[in-house]
């Protein structure tokens, strides 16, 4: 690993480490809640959509501007900087905290079958876990991936820097779908198409998967981080319509992004 990737991921890790360990706990123990809410009402979710305001004033890069700094380079000559998973050992002492929030879950009638948990102390290398391997949609979870894969294309010098601390800060700090849309489209070269079919999309469809590649080739296996989060209000999409339905095999609930806490919190 190189000193500034090594300095990045470090920095990374331990100030976000405690956050993201609960953020997936809770999604995860919640899934059936996450789930529900997705059958609400067509016309309520409509209306939130349309109320919804982003948290910042984020302002939209013209096509032109695409492709910025070295048009040489493109994204498919990324590679994750550490190809394999880092040798953790088991620790009873930690096994014992999962097991307490499981029986915990247990006791309040929540189901299980619909939780997983990954802790690792980053100190000593030890972890423990439940049902950790299991891939579980990740709600805004992903949108972790998304920023691990927006830095290596910054340091491969594809992307600048300095176009992106507003978006970060929206998607990490508060969750922001506007924030994380705009991201996504930067880093995969893609935009929202209303119609699209035939050779245009297969191309669309290659370029958006190459996220999920740029992870898969490092051992995260049948990992999907190809989709983005809804609603996003100034596409007028209060769910997946379009080229992101057309992603999705023209379903809503199928073909969505599966992440499992053992990667995560890799």
């Amino acid at each position: 690993m190189r000193t500034s990737d090594k300095k990045r991921s470090t920095q990374l890790l331990r100030l976000q480490f405690a956050g993201i360990v609960t953020g997936v706990a809770l999604t995860v123990s919640l899934i059936g809640l996450f789930l529900y809410k997705q059958n609400a009402d067509s016309k309520q979710i409509e209306k939130i959509a349309n109320e919804s305001t982003s948290a910042l004033s984020l302002s939209p890069v013209s096509p032109a501007s695409s492709l910025t700094l070295n048009q040489t380079i493109d994204s498919s000559e990324l590679a994750y900087n550490v190809q394999n998973s880092p040798n953790l050992n088991e620790n009873r002492q930690l096994q014992k905290i999962v097991d307490e929030v499981v029986n915990f879950v247990e006791s309040n009638k929540f189901p299980t079958q619909s939780l997983s948990i990954t802790i690792i102390d980053v100190e000593t290398g030890e972890y423990a876990g439940y049902q950790q391997e299991k891939l579980r949609y990740p709600a805004s979870v992903v949108k972790l991936f998304w920023m691990v894969n927006l830095y290596a294309q910054i340091e491969k010098g594809i992307l600048s820097e300095a176009e992106f601390p507003q978006y970060l800060d929206a998607m990490i700090k508060k969750s922001d779908n506007e924030a994380a849309s705009h991201i996504v489209d930067r880093i995969t070269k893609t935009e929202y198409k209303q119609n699209i079919k035939g050779k245009e999309y297969q191309n669309w469809r290659k370029k958006r998967l190459k996220i999920n590649q740029y992870f898969q080739q490092a051992g995260y296996d049948s990992i999907n981080v190809s989709q983005k989060t809804f609603p996003i209000p100034s596409l007028k999409l209060a769910r997946p319509k379009g080229s992101e339905l057309k992603l999705r095999d023209n379903s809503v609930k199928s073909t969505r992004n599966q992440i499992s806490t053992q990667q995560v919190a890799r």
